[in-house]
Order: C-alpha cells, then structure tokens, then sequence
C-alpha cells in the first residue's frame, strides 16, 4: 500500500494545536439529546483562530450545555452566513437538516455481489482480524471481494479537523485507488463509510460541477459492512452458535443508515446470543475521532460513563460497527481495571460461524 500523503498526519493538523479548553463535562451529561447534538456541531464547527467569531461559537456552546442561549444561540449557531477568514468549516453547512439527518447515505446506494473492500486505517494497524473476517464472511455470503492495492485513508481526521483541502487530497487519492471498478464499495467502519458517502459531499461543496458528480456517483457506492449485508445482500441470519450476552454499542456516525438495525438484528439472528441493554446506550462514547486528540479530558469522561454503564449490565462481549470506538472503550476499560472484552462486529460472526464448521 502507499505511504498516506504528507499534509495527513494529524501532528501537522493546525486545530490540534490551537483548541481551546472544552466545557466542563458535567453540563453534557445532564443536558438533553438536542442539546448535545447542537453542541457537537458548535465545536465541529470551529477551528480555533485569530477569528473572533471562532470564540464566539465556543461560548455559544458552553451556554447551550449549561441550559442557558435558548433557540437564539441555536440559530446563531446555525445561521446561513459567509465566515469569516479564519473559520475553516463555514457556517453554512450546519443547518437544521444537519442535526436531524447527520450522514445519512445516499438513497440510490450501487448495490450487487462484485464489491471492492476498503480495510480502513484502525483495521490495517490495530484490527487486521476484523478485515480479514469481513472478507471471509462476505465471501462466504457469494460476494466477490476485491481489494484495490493503492487505497490509504478516507480523510476523516483531516475533515473533522477543519481541514478541508487536506481531506480532498485524501478523498482524491481514495477515489483513484477505487476508480478501477463501479462496484459497490464495503466498509469495516461506520464512521469511515459515513465520511465517504456523507461528508465527502461536504468537503467538495465549493468544486466545481464536474468534480461535484463524481463525488456522488462515489457516495453512492460506498456502504457500511453490516448494513451492506442486511440490505444489499438480503443475509437475514448468521449460522452456527455463539453463546454470549452481547451489549452493542452503535456509533453517532452510523446513527443515521440502516447500520444500527442490522447490527442488532444480524447478531440477534445468532444461535446462543443474547443482546443485554443498559443505560445510556444511544450515548458518544467520547471518541469522536480527532475530539478524544483535541479535548483528552472530555472524551475521557464520556468514554468512562459509558464504559462503567456497559459494564454495569455484565455483557461477555461489547461490540460495534467501528473499531475507533471499541479502541477508545477498551483502552478507558484498561486503565479503570475494568473487565471489557471487544469485538468488532465482523469478529462477533466469524466466531458465531467457525463454532458452527463454516469457518476452520
């Protein structure tokens, strides 16, 4: 594979060394759905300059978390206005369809058994077995899987960061290394399928026309990989026999494609498996891809609420459709003692099938 481009690294990404401190984690947990996902957007929405509008929306957001700004600061935040120089993601993509419709995929997604898989940066470094189970499991289900030799990363770091000629370059580079075929495109990520159907269209919104399409016609290929085998492939059960209770933990950014539902129901379909609930289980773990590099201490506090509330309910194993969060939890998990075995949810079907004599 080749080496990620230069300007990716996220050492070298501005907002990580400019970010200011976060509000104090006590007002998120106590505030209301709404109230967390618009202020998500507020620091999504900032990179941190000489602007002083940049300060301006961190401040929108500490009231909007402490119960105080009310649907003015809402609005503000939300406002269809030029930014200013120095305001990295503009304003105006962060409307009201933003907050209720984030990443959803394309409605006319390619599908088909031809697929080309991307192994993602986390599945390529810390995961490898999640990708190599994924393939099997696909193929198993009658996909032809190819592997494009030349794919690096999605860009979502750099996106998420405010970068957003950085993540161009990087969607760039990952639209040639899957140009080679029309095929739908398989993703051991939520949060990596949802940049690429999602805020790829985002990040190229100033492009022109031309650039612009083929964008689209790329979004429409791409798609998660529990969602592409309940819904493109019809799989309605997985063979053999796991006996485990599972908590299931699902990502803020497959939230809003069928990711979720097949998730729950391709491992309830399990011999064995029983889905345990807990409290808070539609929270952020804290991840949140660059958030846990730029507010260490917030991400830390969330992903400790969430691990202590998915420890509560005993589970044996935790899994999820995006390695990114199973490493945050696991590594919070780590570090209070607390006993947190993970699988991704291609790991979960692999063991399900090789206890059943489908897989050696």
């Amino acid at each position: 594979m080749r080496e990620p481009l230069r300007e990716y690294p996220l050492s070298g990404v501005p907002f990580m060394r400019r970010a200011k401190s976060p509000p104090p984690a006590a007002p998120y947990f106590s505030a209301t759905p709404f109230q967390k996902r618009v202020y998500w957007l507020s620091v999504s929405a900032t990179t941190p300059s000489k602007s002083n509008r940049s300060a301006s929306i961190f401040s929108i957001g500490r009231r909007i978390m402490a119960g105080r700004g009310g649907m003015a600061s809402i609005l503000r935040i939300l406002a269809l206005q030029k930014p200013q120089v120095g305001f990295s993601v503009p304003y105006r993509l962060f409307h009201f369809k933003t907050i209720f419709a984030m990443f959803n995929p394309p409605t006319d997604r390619i599908a088909g058994k031809s697929v080309d898989f991307m192994a993602t940066c986390l599945c390529d470094s810390i995961f490898p077995d999640a990708a190599k189970n994924a393939v099997q499991i696909l193929r198993h289900f009658g996909a032809a899987v190819a592997l494009p030799e030349d794919q690096t990363c999605c860009g979502q770091p750099a996106f998420n960061s405010g970068e957003l000629a950085s993540a161009r370059r990087v969607l760039r580079s990952a639209m040639r290394a899957f140009s080679a075929s029309a095929n739908p495109i398989v993703v051991p990520s939520a949060s990596c399928a949802a940049m690429l159907y999602h805020s790829s269209k985002i990040a190229f919104r100033g492009s022109d026309e031309a650039e612009r399409a083929a964008v689209d016609a790329f979004a429409r290929r791409v798609w998660e990989f529990c969602d592409y085998l309940a819904n493109a492939l019809g799989v309605e059960k997985i063979p053999g026999r796991l006996d485990a209770k599972i908590a299931v933990h699902n990502s803020c950014h497959g939230k809003g494609s069928g990711t979720p539902a097949a998730l729950g129901k391709l491992l309830g379909s399990i011999d064995g498996v029983e889905l345990v609930e807990f409290d808070g289980a539609a929270d952020c773990c804290g991840f949140g891809g660059t958030f846990s590099v730029v507010f260490p201490q917030l991400s830390s506090e969330m992903g400790e609420k969430k691990v202590r509330a998915v420890a509560a309910a005993n589970p044996d194993i935790v899994c999820a459709a995006d390695t990114s969060c199973l490493m945050h939890q696991r590594g919070i998990a780590n570090r209070l003692g607390i006993k947190y075995k993970t699988m991704h949810a291609a790991e979960v079907f692999f063991a399900a099938m090789k206890n059943g004599g489908i897989f050696k």
